[in-house]
């Protein structure tokens, strides 16, 4: 069953008062009134709500009686099964009067017959700074309310059809952000005729993998650091006050209601980083004999085979380079982990009597950082002196390839410009 999630304004009032003056005396005492008076308005509130000709007008022309109803009155047109509504209102008191004037209605469904459930919770369903008399609360606190209460229901009902007729004329570019995000049909009626739009998924990508390395970060400001603040800051995720973007927001709300290894599978992105780092040895050593995953007891190295497995084996000159590829989230989370892959491999290859000349450990990141900040780092350290044990005169090289971001965008970047974002430094022995 799909729930079709409808934002309310007030175009029911707008509307009744073009026929009648019924209630405009209340209507104008309400009318910039927001949801924190609801209390105090009651007197103004129940005359309206009560009104009987206000209310026998509702019932009776229920297709152009608001643009909310209207609108989904021509949705459920398009469904073939049974829906449900579930309004959401702005902070203002005619905003919740509506919606409670909308829920009382009978809707029934053209082809079930059945009637349609309408839903609306005051305490959660009036979204609190979604108001347009200040941009700054608007941003700041109503946006984030809004996207959280969207993310609650689409986790407790999906599929979600998302109605934006209805409501604030400026909300709408950031609900079809949404939509896009959830993958949720954003609809829109025109007010003046039957057309029903669709908005549809459109064939671009949110970079989701730059979410899923630095989702923690986003979600808890008060322990980012300063690097992580500029990464989130360049990618338009906060604002140069540390402060999340409307984008931020949406992204926050949504990285904590989906499991963040659905963005990209790590091998999947492990194997490609792979590959453009053996499209880059291929480059670098024209001539040599350059292949990936050697080892597992099918090829040889030096005439001899391993049982472990090596990323990359360069060989050419009378040189064997050994080239680990690992992402700067693996280096930082299984450094114990990496240092004892790199101790059983190379104690294979000395016990085998291969001599090994280099060894690269090739780092890959969505950050944009410089290859020298991790110079220091305690495993990278221990991996050269690990390295240095085994083969004291074995060249450990540290290299690192930035911004690998986006899956798609990363696997078409061209070689030239994968080439701009690596930089390469020579460890010396300690």
């Amino acid at each position: 069953m799909n729930c079709i999630v409808t934002t309310v304004g007030a175009s029911l009032f707008t509307n009744y008062l073009e026929v009648s003056d019924f209630i405009k005396a209340d209507y104008k005492a309400i009318k910039d009134s927001l949801h924190q008076d609801w209390d105090n308005k009651q007197v103004r509130i129940n005359s309206i709500k009560k009104h009987a000709d206000f209310k026998n007008w509702i019932s009776c022309n229920l297709k152009d009686s608001c643009a909310e109803i209207a609108s989904l009155l021509k949705i459920i047109e398009c469904q073939n099964e049974d829906v449900r509504i579930h309004l959401l209102a702005t902070d203002t008191v005619l905003s919740r009067l509506a919606a409670e004037l909308i829920m009382e209605q009978t809707i029934k469904h053209p082809v079930t017959g059945e009637e349609v459930t309408i839903d609306f919770y005051p305490k959660r369903d009036v979204i609190t700074g979604l108001r347009i008399d200040n941009a700054e609360v608007f941003q700041t606190e109503g946006l984030h309310q809004f996207v959280k209460r969207f993310a609650g229901l689409n986790s407790q009902y999906g599929p979600l059809i998302l109605n934006v007729t209805g409501g604030y004329k400026g909300l709408i570019p950031y609900l079809t952000l949404i939509g896009q995000l959830h993958k949720v049909p954003v609809m829109y009626k025109f007010e003046e005729s039957e057309a029903l739009i669709t908005i549809p998924q459109w064939p671009i990508n949110f970079d989701l993998e730059l979410v899923a390395d630095y989702g923690d970060q986003l979600s808890n400001l008060k322990n980012i650091n300063i690097d992580d603040k500029l990464i989130l800051e360049k990618n338009h995720l906060l604002d140069t006050d540390g402060e999340r973007t409307t984008l931020g927001i949406i992204l926050t709300e949504y990285v904590k209601e989906v499991d963040r290894s659905k963005f990209l599978n790590d091998n999947l992105r492990g194997d490609c980083a792979e590959f453009r780092w053996y499209e880059y040895y291929v480059s670098e050593y024209p001539g040599w004999k350059v292949r990936r995953s050697v080892g597992m007891g099918r090829q040889e190295i030096a005439g001899k085979r391993i049982e472990k497995e090596a990323d990359i084996v360069i060989e050419g000159d009378g040189k064997i380079i050994i080239a680990e590829s690992k992402s700067l989230k693996y280096i930082y989370k299984f450094g114990e982990r990496l240092n004892t892959q790199i101790s059983e491999l190379l104690r294979e290859f000395r016990e085998g009597g291969i001599d090994v000349n280099e060894y690269h450990l090739c780092m890959y990141s969505a950050r944009a950082d410089y290859i020298s900040e991790y110079s220091q780092n305690s495993t990278i350290l221990s991996a050269q002196k690990l390295v240095h044990q085994c083969y004291p005169d074995c060249k450990f090289v540290l290299k690192f390839m930035r911004n690998v971001l986006e899956l798609q965008s990363f696997m078409h970047k061209s070689f030239s410009d994968i080439q701009k974002d690596i930089q390469s430094l020579t460890l010396s022995a300690t």
